[in-house]
């Protein structure tokens, strides 16, 4: 286990996961080629303000949090596991290989 990572059993239904994998799945994806952040060599969703990997910096807003995720951060809040709502949302996937880890989906929240 990696220091400062918390891992919550069950935090969603089997037919919850699969909607929300499908969710984002059916997404537009950028990275690999694809801007913003063409460059990455992974592909990412970003929500909220747009952060750039060149220059490490948050540049603009890009589209909003999608009202299909909001559950997320309620429930989140709701346990105790947030004290804010995030005003960002990044979403990275890996494929095996790809990282230090063999992380499939990583879904990033923080405020800006």
């Amino acid at each position: 286990m990696v220091s400062g990572i918390t891992v919550i059993d069950d935090f969603l239904s089997e037919e919850e996961e699969k909607e929300l994998i499908n969710f984002i799945d059916s997404n537009k994806w950028c990275g690999n080629g694809v801007s913003p952040n063409a460059q990455l060599k992974r592909r990412t969703q970003q929500y909220g303000p747009l952060f750039t990997y060149g220059d490490r910096k948050v540049n603009e807003t890009v589209d909003e949090i999608p009202k299909e995720l909001e559950y997320l951060f309620s429930r989140l809040l709701e346990r105790g596991y947030m004290t804010t709502r995030p005003n960002s949302l990044i979403i990275n996937e890996y494929q095996i290989g790809q990282g230090d880890s063999k992380i499939i989906i990583l879904a990033l929240f923080f405020l800006i």
